[in-house]
């Protein structure tokens, strides 16, 4: 009796231990399946933590402010109008009359169309206007930094009161502007009528003033918003020009050029010219 009693006690005690184990070992599935569950769309599994979580106002950031691009910040708008400028009295006013001036592969020095120059020429010009971009650059950034700086602002000043005058008698104003770089000074009279401006060329591989191998004298009236009619003199060389624009749509321009020389001596060929031309800008 006491071998059987002991016998059920024992297989009891396992069973027991089983039912134990299988509980644990249920409930701990059924946690580790409900943890694998995913919470439907628009809940969290969780709670808890909003008990205790601080809640703020929502802040809109504002956008930074760009930074310009840098090749904006070294050519601005005012370099590249001047550059453009500087270009049009070397090389031609118009597109037409650039295309025309400029050389091809059977230009010589006298050729049914003028005298142009060999291509060689033609490319050392546009080396030295290259030349003349990196001094203006330089030059003018010199002088923004020294006009910022507390400590170069009195050589800044100094500066712009030899190369800068205005003049002012009644609602005209006459601004005179030399430019290092270029050598060259011009002279501006700014009145409610007419834009006109006299460019005085000197060698621009001398330093400082000096004789001035051209002058260039412009004028430059918008009659109304579709028509502009501009008038150019180039003294030395003794060349008139009369140039009107029309605007022919959007991004497109017209351009009558006439052109003749008023004396016989001059660089360039003596000759009338007549040049129209249309230009897209891009």
């Amino acid at each position: 009796m006491s071998q059987k009693a002991g016998f059920k006690k024992s297989s009891l005690s396992r069973v027991a231990a089983l039912l134990v184990v299988g509980a644990v070992l249920i409930s701990c599935s059924e946690s580790r399946a409900q943890s694998f569950v995913k919470p439907p769309r628009g809940y969290v599994a969780d709670v808890k933590s909003e008990r205790t979580e601080v809640s703020v106002e929502l802040v809109w950031v504002q956008n930074p402010n760009d930074d310009a691009a840098l090749s904006e910040r070294i050519f601005n708008q005012t370099l590249s109008r001047e550059f453009r400028e500087r270009y049009e009295q070397r090389f031609g006013q118009t597109e037409i009359e650039r295309v025309f001036l400029a050389p091809n592969r059977t230009s010589y020095y006298n050729d049914a169309y003028g005298l142009k120059g060999t291509p060689q020429e033609i490319s050392d010009e546009r080396r030295k206007f290259g030349e003349f971009m990196v001094r203006r650059l330089a030059e003018w950034h010199v002088e923004n930094y020294a006009k910022n700086d507390p400590s170069a602002r009195v050589v800044w000043e100094a500066k712009e009161r030899i190369s800068n005058m205005k003049v002012e008698v009644a609602s005209f104003r006459i601004d005179a502007q030399y430019s290092i770089a270029g050598n060259i000074l011009d002279v501006k009279m700014v009145n409610p009528y007419v834009q006109s401006k006299l460019s005085l060329l000197m060698n621009p591989d001398q330093f400082g003033p000096g004789p001035v191998d051209e002058a260039l004298l412009s004028v430059f009236k918008a009659v109304n918003s579709r028509y502009a009619v501009e008038g150019r003199w180039r003294v030395t060389d003794g060349f008139l020009s009369l140039i009107q624009y029309r605007p022919l749509g959007r991004d497109w321009s017209g351009s009558l050029t006439t052109s003749a020389a008023i004396h016989g001596a001059g660089k360039s060929a003596r000759e009338t010219l007549w040049l129209a031309g249309v230009s897209r800008t891009f």
